[in-house]
């Protein structure tokens, strides 16, 4: 179960989340992808049934079941739940044993959770994910994302109890590849 965040929006999250998902199907992984980003959902805007699909918030009031909030997607062995509609109160539900429990039982079906989370500076909802998974795969963007902003992210994620198992540095440019790269060389030469 891997929680897929960032510090603000507009950072590629969901993007990544969903190329993330979609990799690990191609190397024979069975992947569900869990939309839990209640607030304001990429995935769920720009699927083209958005107003009809039932997600999160109708699983958790009691409102379907989980066969009718899981979707097939055209790809073999990947899984799509959505948010569903916005419920007023994401941070009680996804708090909420239920949630941490259908975790559980999805696990044991799956290879790979991945979970897309709002992003942690804002609100607190992907620190509260990242209780009940495995680990967190933060997106970082340059230009976008601060320093002390990322440290603080950090910091919440692992007073959660939850790692860091990866960063994904993403909408690089030239400049900030080559930036990286002589990072890389610096490091591997110091060693």
């Amino acid at each position: 179960k891997i929680v897929v965040t960032s510090t603000h929006a507009d950072e590629g999250k969901s993007t990544v989340c969903n190329h993330f998902a979609r990799s690990l199907t191609e190397i024979g992984k069975k992947v569900l992808l869990i939309d839990a980003d209640m607030r304001n959902s990429v995935i769920l805007r720009h699927s083209p049934k958005s107003q009809n699909i039932l997600g999160l918030s109708e699983l958790f009031s009691g409102q379907a079941t989980i066969n009718q909030v899981l979707y097939n997607t055209q790809i073999p062995d990947f899984n799509i739940i959505f948010t569903g509609r916005f419920p007023p109160n994401p941070v009680e539900l996804l708090s909420s044993p239920t949630f941490s429990e259908l975790l559980d039982e999805f696990a044991k079906e799956y290879d790979y959770v991945i979970i897309d989370s709002p992003p942690l500076n804002p609100v607190i909802d992907a620190a509260i994910i990242s209780a009940s998974c495995d680990g967190v795969v933060l997106v970082v963007a340059p230009g976008k994302t601060k320093y002390k902003e990322a440290n603080l992210v950090k910091e919440q994620i692992l007073k959660s109890g939850s790692k860091i198992i990866g960063v994904v540095l993403n909408e690089t440019d030239k400049k900030h590849r080559d930036m990286t790269r002589s990072l890389k060389e610096y490091y591997y030469r110091s060693k």
